[in-house]
Order: C-alpha cells, then sequence, then structure tokens
C-alpha cells in the first residue's frame, strides 16, 4: 500500500488557524486548527528526554535513531 502524500499550501493551513481562534472567541468551542496548533504543524520542534529522565528516573535503552532505524528494516 503507498503511503498517502498531501500537499496542502501553508497560505490555507493559515487561513484555517486564523478562522479557527475566530471561532473560539466568539463561540467559545476550540477547533482542532488554530494558530497554536498550527505553529506545532509547521515549527520546528526538539525532542530532549532530559525531563522523563529527570522526573521519573527513566533512560530509553535505544536512541531515537536506533529505534527509527529499527522501524524502517522491521515495515519493507
Amino acid at each position: 500500500m503507498k503511503p498517502v502524500i498531501w500537499a496542502v499550501p501553508s497560505f490555507v493551513l493559515k487561513s484555517g488557524a486564523y478562522l479557527g481562534d475566530f471561532v473560539q472567541k466568539t463561540t467559545g468551542h476550540r477547533l482542532p486548527l488554530d494558530r497554536q496548533a498550527l505553529d506545532r504543524l509547521l515549527g520546528s520542534a526538539c525532542y530532549k528526554p532530559t525531563l522523563i529522565e529527570k522526573e521519573l528516573g527513566w533512560r530509553a535503552r535505544t536512541s531515537l535513531i536506533q529505534g527509527l532505524s529499527y522501524l524502517k528494516k522491521e515495515n519493507k
């Protein structure tokens, strides 16, 4: 099965996000797409395990790169 690739122009997403903000301000109901969600979708992300290690004392046995490589091999 081929993966589905969607190409949505960023202006469409931004318009939807502003609409989501407007709906939330006027009705009080939050839509799935607003500017906060858009920032998470389009913004850069950096994931670090330091907070989990510090608060829970848990440490991953494999790195993210090792885990992704394993998943890629298993799903061929």
